[in-house]
């Protein structure tokens, strides 16, 4: 058993509806969060009753127990509060970055991401990104099956 959750609704390269499809393939539960209001119609659009807004921490913390018919989780992907990768930028491996960065400095993605926080009271930089992932990942942790598979997006190895 075991339900599946993804935290970041997919914004056009197809995560939610892959797993959507996989849990329902495999009998499991699918619920996909998102804070904002395109990834959440986004989700809703592609599995109706599976798609929740608001915060991944307080969804898996209060929303989460009162839904899964499982009341475990087996796999979660956890691809929300962007870490903005910036290369070879001097600063772009600090908890502030990309605070500091001015609009005109950031790409259009990047800024169009800043902006989608902004409107919903959120700051987008790296070290409130890595407190939301620890936080879910915590979360997920207390949830998981004897099984488990956790995914986090937007990570690679540094160096060689």
């Amino acid at each position: 058993g075991g339900s599946f959750v993804e935290v970041g609704s997919d914004r056009g390269e197809g995560s939610t509806a892959w797993l959507n499809d996989f849990a329902a393939r495999t009998g499991r539960d699918f619920f996909s969060v998102d804070f904002a209001p395109q990834g959440f119609e986004n989700a809703r659009r592609v599995c109706g009753p599976c798609a929740y807004r608001g915060l991944g921490e307080d969804f898996l913390n209060t929303t989460f127990p009162q839904l899964s018919r499982f009341g475990s989780i087996s796999f979660a992907y956890l691809d929300n509060y962007d870490w903005i990768w910036a290369g070879e930028h001097p600063e772009s491996y600090t908890p502030q970055f990309p605070t500091m960065m001015k609009d005109e400095e950031m790409s259009q993605y990047k800024l169009k991401m800043r902006k989608e926080y902004e409107a919903e009271g959120y700051v987008l930089n790296n070290g409130l990104s890595q407190a939301a992932h620890l936080a879910q990942a915590k979360l997920v942790y207390s949830l998981c099956t004897d099984r488990c598979i956790i995914i986090f997006d937007d990570t690679f190895f540094l160096g060689n």
